[in-house]
């Protein structure tokens, strides 16, 4: 082993007399506070350990040699694949740092820091290696980490109260500029072509298509309404249509019906008038806080058409 080791070189002036350098190096790895130890890969056994080491493993001192124990033995199960590869292919990893855990004698684990050198010895392969003791730090590491993500959610969470905040104040907004134009409507007409306007302009709701049908001879009729195949001029309730059905049967608060429409009944004080359907962009995101103006704006009509036929 001598051969392949580097001796300690002399400090300036030479080493004193009667001082053997070479001599001393068991005692500097025997008193180190740092588990070290010599293993020989071959025969799958520890060689020598000093006392740190055996306290580490909760082993008595000298009792990891005495008892042949193997690597394997105090790695724990998860990391014992990886070690064995290292061990494997020593001559091409020599020389190492990594980390592992490893299994004390009483089921405790710990992870360890290993600073590894791998060198052969006439036909033995052997392992001289250096553990610290990092499980406090990877505790730490795991806290610290856990307290990050705790913040990231909470400032995430804040800034989702922030958004959900502004979109309830242009939802008020929007709900208002609709109110005020519809409130100047003198004629039914007048109201439904202001309601398909709210609707389908891009500086209001910005729905690809809007109708309103209401309520004529047993069945309903497009009053108002943007181009579009889907709106028939005359809705059958016995017909079939999912605007039809959408009256006759609606669900609550709106009725949600394939290719991205939906439908709200619309309803004054004493009766059922008719349906305000609209259509979306086929490509355009969810956007919750205009459904909810579609729900405002369909009752403010229904009592706006109300008031319009009964005066």
């Amino acid at each position: 082993m001598a051969d392949e080791t580097t001796r300690f070189p002399p400090p300036p002036g030479g080493w004193p007399a009667g001082v053997d350098p070479q001599a001393l190096a068991p005692a500097l790895v025997w008193q180190s506070l740092d588990p070290q130890y010599i293993y020989d890969i071959a025969a799958n056994r520890f060689l020598v350990v000093n006392p740190a080491f055996d306290r580490l493993l909760g082993f008595e001192p000298g009792e990891v040699v005495a008892s042949g124990t193997a690597a394997r033995a105090i790695v724990a199960e998860e990391d014992w694949p990886d070690i064995a590869a290292r061990q494997a292919q020593w001559q091409i990893h020599r020389d190492e740092q990594y980390e592992f855990r490893v299994r004390r004698k009483d089921g405790e684990v710990r992870t360890v820091a290993a600073s590894v050198h791998r060198m052969g010895v006439g036909d033995r392969p052997l392992s001289l290696g250096v553990l610290h003791d990092i499980t406090r730090r990877k505790r730490l590491e795991a806290q610290l980490h856990a307290e990050v993500e705790v913040h990231r959610r909470q400032t995430l969470e804040a800034y989702q109260a922030n958004v959900r905040i502004f979109q309830l104040t242009e939802n008020i907004r929007a709900a208002y500029d609709a109110t005020q134009v519809l409130a100047h409507c003198v004629t039914v007409e007048e109201l439904l072509a202001g309601a398909i306007s709210v609707l389908s302009d891009p500086a209001g709701l910005d729905y690809r298509a809007a109708a309103v049908y209401l309520a004529a001879e047993g069945g309903l009729r497009l009053r108002q309404g943007t181009e579009d195949p889907r709106f028939p001029e005359r809705l059958d309730p016995a017909s079939g249509n999912p605007l039809a059905e959408a009256y006759v049967h609606p669900a609550e608060p709106l009725t949600r019906i394939e290719g991205r429409m939906k439908a709200v009944v619309l309803r004054g004080r004493i009766e059922t008038l008719g349906l305000l359907a609209v259509g979306e962009h086929p490509d355009e995101s969810v956007r919750p806080w205009r459904e909810n103006i579609l729900l405002t704006l369909a009752r403010i009509l229904g009592l706006m058409l109300e008031n319009l036929q009964l005066y």
